[in-house]
């Protein structure tokens, strides 16, 4: 039975966790998709950090009550991301996981957010999170299921900042680089929440 409950636990997270959103190659996006480019930084206490995984959730399914919403993304060695989104919905910054894989912050939905627009490939902007304080906790759900399979991810407390600005020339690049193309991007910046 624990088996059972185990394995089942092990595929939610894996399958939940996978990222069917990441773009591999601009040929694969559907016509209900948009390809986007997005750069990640995160800092401590204003030093830089080393960025694990960037979480975006779709907000625009009130129902978020199901692992599959989620998808996790690798930044690349300039900490781009590059996902394909559904058009028409509206995507959180959900959570960071950062150092050693094992730590991690987690977002409130007006943090930092994204309307994805019909049309081409689009800039969500470079965004940048500072997190303030020392404070850390063990995430109650993640820890519990981590746990099983004894690991702890921790999730950290206190204050954040963002900022999303604009560097859509250093994006640009980054794009014609990774798929070999000169299809311009479309800006279209994320909303970052006064904190």
């Amino acid at each position: 039975m624990k088996l059972a409950l185990l394995t089942s636990i092990l595929a939610l997270i894996i399958t939940g966790c996978a990222a069917p959103s990441r773009l591999t190659n601009l040929e694969n996006v559907q016509p209900n998709e948009v390809a986007v480019i997005a750069k990640f930084s995160l800092s401590h206490n204003g030093s830089p950090t080393s960025l694990g995984n960037v979480v975006l959730s779709d907000i625009s399914d009130t129902s978020f009550k199901v692992i599959g919403k989620i998808d996790q993304f690798q930044p690349d060695g300039q900490n781009y991301i590059f996902a394909k989104l559904l058009v028409g919905k509206h995507y959180y910054l959900q959570s960071l996981v950062y150092g050693s894989g094992m730590a991690q912050k987690t977002f409130q939905p007006d943090f930092v957010s994204f309307d994805v627009k019909p049309g081409g490939p689009q800039y969500l902007g470079d965004v940048s999170v500072d997190l303030i304080g020392i404070g850390a906790t063990a995430a109650t759900a993640i820890g519990l299921v981590t746990n099983i399979i004894g690991q702890t991810i921790v999730n950290m407390t206190g204050d954040y900042t963002a900022s999303v600005t604009d560097d859509a020339a250093s994006a640009q690049l980054a794009f014609n680089k990774k798929f070999g193309t000169t299809t311009p991007l479309t800006l279209n910046l994320g909303i970052a929440a006064a904190n």
